[in-house]
């Protein structure tokens, strides 16, 4: 998920070890973290299935990290 803040919504490039993408420099993983840090999750009880609620939220707000969902943009 760090990964995807990163370079998604926050538009860094990953950093490579042995020619693969692996880490953020510093600063920029220390935005990540601070990005994270003003982030909030609420959690509720429902009396529907998890996949009904998680496809009727995924529609109703088009998350920028919905992978399914945005490989159609």
């Amino acid at each position: 998920m760090r990964r995807h803040i990163g370079t998604v919504i926050l538009g860094f490039q990953l950093k490579e070890i042995d020619k693969k993408k692996r880490y953020f420099a510093e600063l920029e993983d220390k935005k990540v973290t601070d990005f994270l840090r003003t982030c909030k999750a609420t959690v509720f009880l429902v009396n529907f299935g998890r996949y009904e609620l998680e496809e009727y939220l995924i529609k109703k707000h088009r998350p920028l990290l919905n992978r399914k969902d945005n490989k159609d943009d």
